[in-house]
């Protein structure tokens, strides 16, 4: 499996995640350095999904694997917040031929900072989240990412036309 980041939380967020599926034949999971060729972030759901799924791809055809993976984070419209969005985590997971797409729970973004990120074209990752300027460490990302991971992971067992009565 080859992961589209040089990430260590995404890494080991990964890594802990595969090893409770061993159905999937997993051995090894290789980091991959995949440009994704966005600087900003998007802000609606759809461009996060087409992001992870660009990533996940190159990172497929990067070295011979049996999946290509990427997991970003992104703003998702929640219209009848204050704020208007929710931070969530997307997790593609790519095998050659279809895409397997996991979200992660969100929290609301306050008004004001989706307001500082337009203005300044800021990173709600590295303006926030990193400096822990929002969360006081109250937000576990490992465990957003590993949902997003174990969502893409349940399309890929059972699909959704297998989930459904």
């Amino acid at each position: 499996m080859n992961l589209g980041s040089k990430n260590i939380f995404k890494l080991e967020a990964l890594i802990e995640v595969v090893k409770d599926h061993p159905e999937l034949n997993i051995v090894r999971v290789d980091e991959v350095l995949v440009l994704s060729g966005v600087l900003t972030q998007p802000f609606p759901l759809k461009e996060t999904i087409r992001r992870t799924e660009d990533i996940a791809s190159k990172a497929y055809k990067a070295s011979p694997c049996k999946y290509g993976i990427s997991i970003e984070n992104g703003l998702m419209e929640a219209p009848t917040t204050e704020g208007g969005f929710s931070y969530i985590f997307v997790c593609s997971l790519f095998d050659g031929n279809q895409y397997y797409i996991g979200l992660s729970t969100g929290f609301e973004v306050p008004a004001k900072i989706i307001t500082f990120m337009r203005d300044k074209d800021a990173s709600f990752n590295r303006e926030f989240l990193e400096s822990d300027m929002l969360i006081n460490g109250k937000i576990d990302r490992k465990s957003y990412l590993q949902q997003a991971i174990k969502n893409a992971i349940t399309q890929l067992k059972y699909g959704v036309s297998n989930l459904a009565p």
